[in-house]
Formats: C-alpha cells, sequence, structure tokens
C-alpha cells in the first residue's frame, strides 16, 4: 500500500493523521435513560424491577462509603446551575478531585 509524501511526513514528525477542530467528550448516555425511564415507571405506579446498571465511584470520605454517579452529578447540580440543559452540562461540566488542602 502507497502512502502520500504528505502523510509519509506528519508520521515521520509523529504528527497526527488528522486535525479536529474541537475536543469531543465520551457521553454514556444510557444511564440517563435508565434513569428517566424508571422515573416515569414510578410515576405510572408500575411494580416492575427498576434498571439500574450504571457505573458508580465509591470513596471513603471520614469512614463513610459513598457512591456518585454521572447521573447524580446532573440530577443534584447546585441551584445556580438549574437552568443549565444535560447538553450542555456535558459540554461544560469536568469532575477532578480535590485535594486535601482544599
Amino acid at each position: 500500500m502507497e502512502i502520500g509524501s504528505p502523510m509519509a511526513s506528519l508520521y515521520v514528525l509523529g504528527n497526527p493523521g488528522h486535525y479536529k477542530s474541537h475536543e469531543y467528550v465520551n457521553f454514556p448516555w444510557r444511564p440517563y435513560v435508565s434513569f428517566v425511564k424508571n422515573f416515569w415507571l414510578i410515576k405510572a405506579g408500575h411494580e416492575e424491577e427498576p434498571d439500574t446498571d450504571e457505573r458508580l465511584t465509591v470513596r471513603n470520605q471520614n469512614g463513610t462509603f459513598v457512591a456518585t454517579s454521572a447521573v447524580d452529578d446532573y440530577v443534584h447540580r447546585p441551584v445556580a446551575y438549574a437552568s443549565v440543559t444535560l447538553y450542555e452540562w456535558i459540554q461544560t461540566s469536568t469532575k477532578k478531585a480535590r485535594t486535601r488542602k482544599e
């Protein structure tokens, strides 16, 4: 297989083979859909087993284990962000661990 000289020079110089104008965020949408689906099933009075297949982060805070998820981060966001849509939340929110000094 042959490649052109521009692609060969990119490879030799260690540059990526493509360029993009934006940084994309990975969005696991299934837990959000499950949350909304379960909400409406409970509201309608269905006695079915809720779908709770989502990833949790478990931390030990002062001897108490706390489980959080990406859905919880959006559902229990501060009042100041109440008008932020899910789409905007995914685009702009970041999560980082705090140091002990903070």
